[in-house]
């Protein structure tokens, strides 16, 4: 007997599918409909660049065009406070081979030689995102806060071109942008130490049992993943292919390269997010003064 199709809506923003690729497998694969699961994909790709990604996601969840996504760890903290529409669900730990880990802030060969030239330098990041939390992250160790010269430039891409035009000293990217910049020469000159996930953040109207269904499913997608990458290479340039359009000659050409040598990140499988965990990384933020205190953990995390 075949179970009763729940529909899950699924934003899927292109110039960041690696974040959903385990996602874009399960359906591909038909592992959501194993599960009752009839997933409902919307691309929901900016067509310019956005001022606030965090309203973004916010206002797609409210609209009711993305019931479930996730980001960073810093990234959805913020996110989670004031939203009445959903709460954090689960986490993927830090992987060695994950998306968090591939997080690098890169600098032209022969220019910067170590972090602490990057003293009053501009670095491009995306604020309020995880390029925005982990620069900071990397560079407190080497450099006062205050001479940490943060440049609002916009997606991965977009910091990407800054650099390789010379139009900052640094940039942070990752994913794919991170395979891209190593391809073009770019050098990684620090990454992050802190071992932080990737946290889930779900409507809160999807009930436990289907919310439960769905994660098997993507569960299922990143043991398969994890287990056969060059399986799922193929489909992750696929889905990367679709940015290339959007990218500057300097970077068009050197991308189309990456087909047979692009990394596919490995994932943890989705657990219980904890409330070590959560006060760990929130009591971090606080005390940068890049949140706001006075929020429990029982506020933001659905603990049912």
């Amino acid at each position: 007997m075949q179970k009763v199709l729940h529909t899950i809506n699924q934003g899927i923003n292109n110039l960041a599918y690696y974040w959903s690729f385990p996602e874009l497998m399960a359906h591909q694969e038909g592992f959501y409909k194993e599960e009752g699961i009839e997933l409902v994909i919307h691309d929901i790709t900016p067509s310019e660049v956005v001022s606030n990604k965090s309203e973004m996601y916010k206002d797609l969840q409210k609209e009711g065009k993305q019931d479930i996504y996730h980001a960073a760890e810093y990234v959805c903290l913020t996110r989670a406070i004031g939203n009445a529409t959903g709460k954090i669900v689960a986490i993927s730990s830090w992987a060695k081979e994950g998306l968090n880990a591939s997080f690098g802030l890169y600098v032209r060969p022969a220019t910067i030689k170590k972090p602490e030239e990057l003293k009053d330098k501009a670095i491009a990041i995306e604020k309020v995102t995880g390029s925005y939390y982990t620069t900071i992250e990397y560079l407190e160790k080497f450099i006062p806060r205050d001479h940490i010269k943060l440049q609002q430039i916009g997606d991965p891409h977009l910091r990407l071109t800054a650099l390789v035009k010379g139009e900052v000293a640094a940039a942070s990217v990752m994913g794919p942008y991170a395979d891209l910049a190593e391809y073009m020469g770019m050098v990684k000159i620090i990454e992050s130490i802190r071992r932080k996930g990737t946290l889930m953040i779900a409507r809160n109207d999807i009930n436990a049992p289907i919310l439960s269904a769905y994660l098997k499913a993507t569960n299922k997608a990143i043991r398969e993943i994890n287990a056969k990458p060059d399986k799922y290479r193929a489909s992750y340039f696929k889905w990367f292919s679709k940015i290339i359009p959007r990218l500057t000659p300097e970077l068009r050409k050197p991308a189309k390269q990456l087909k047979l040598t692009m990394k596919v990140p490995k994932w943890k499988e989705w657990s219980a997010y904890s409330k070590n965990d959560f006060e760990d990384i929130y009591s971090w933020m606080v005390d940068r003064k890049l949140i706001e205190a006075g929020h429990r953990y029982e506020e933001l995390v659905d603990v049912n």
